[in-house]
């Protein structure tokens, strides 16, 4: 296990050391900001590795429990890294970061290439806020309504999709 994420860990430093001299110009990229992925040319699209599952309670409009396949960031460099590079992602993954403590919450789009929804979450595992549909790629600060702990990234549209609302109850394993 220590092996594998010390790999990782390389593989993503290389990564990052690689595009920090990216001289891409913008015209390269292909995609829109209106949920559309964005492709960068000549850049490799990171794994997904699950590394837990996370279950949306049913509630008056979701009848039945929704689960999904997560990766864990929850230290200084998963965190900071997030989804940054990712191409693509399934509906049934998504990112959870944890945090030590609740408090007002920012997220941002730098070097992430999928529309993403950003779903915000108190210490006792309820959505706070949602930032839906962020645009790839933006600078623009996405904050929480309210304090939280934790935050799960999703593809752009899937709490509309799948009825995710202010007030729902989740809980994960990993």
């Amino acid at each position: 296990m220590r092996n594998s994420l010390f790999a990782t860990a390389i593989s993503i430093l290389l990564l990052c050391m690689a595009t920090a001299c990216d001289k891409t110009p913008a015209d390269a990229r292909e995609g829109n900001a209106a949920g559309a992925p964005a492709k960068v040319k000549d850049k490799p699209n990171l794994p997904f590795t699950k590394e837990g599952e996370l279950v949306f309670f049913p509630t008056t409009e979701r009848k039945e429990s929704t689960q999904i396949d997560i990766e864990v960031a929850n230290n200084d460099f998963e965190t900071q890294q997030g989804l940054m590079f990712r191409q693509s992602m399934t509906d049934t993954q998504g990112m959870l970061f944890i945090f030590e403590n609740m408090e007002p919450r920012s997220f941002w789009m730098k070097n992430t290439y999928l529309s993403l929804d950003i779903i915000f979450v108190d210490n006792q595992r309820r959505v706070v806020s949602i930032q839906k549909n962020a645009a790839p790629l933006s600078e623009r600060s996405l904050p929480s309504e309210s304090p939280a702990q934790y935050v799960l990234e999703m593809n752009g549209g899937w709490s509309d999709r799948y009825g995710l609302k202010k007030g729902d109850q989740l809980d994960w394993r990993y």
